[in-house]
């Protein structure tokens, strides 16, 4: 299986907002049929983020891709993903234990926009998207 990547709040409101370095991003995963988990807690976090609903529209059509695959926040998995939370090094958001538990859990990177947020999870690859 090809190794896909998990978005984090950064990338998604990226996207929301029209970066075209994040749409080549995704566009280049879609091309290549490299999965990509986008955490639902973290897209409700960039939804908060995106004032203007056309960003908002936009960050939701992430879902729409066929390599993109969401990952909810439920019974199954809420204790993993709240763990992954107590874990980190300095204060966290939900949608980033979250995003920390989907890249555990398959062992892939993390893409995001500021890779300075992850330095509470030290022991997760987490990977600028000009990178």
């Amino acid at each position: 299986m090809i190794a896909g990547a998990v978005l984090d709040t950064s990338v998604i409101v990226a996207f929301g907002r029209g970066s075209l370095d994040v749409m080549l991003l995704i566009d280049r995963f879609d091309m290549r049929a490299q999965p990509l988990v986008v955490p639902m807690t973290a897209m409700a976090e960039a939804l908060t983020r995106l004032t203007a609903p056309h960003e908002a529209e936009r960050a939701l059509f992430l879902l729409e891709f066929g390599v993109v695959v969401g990952d909810g926040l439920g019974r199954d998995n809420v204790r993993s993903v709240a763990t992954a939370g107590l874990e980190a090094k300095t204060e966290t958001t939900l949608g980033m234990a979250h995003t920390a538990h989907a890249a555990r859990e398959r062992s892939w990177k993390i893409l995001t926009g500021d890779r300075a947020l992850w330095t509470a999870y030290p022991d997760f690859d987490a990977v600028g998207w000009a990178d």
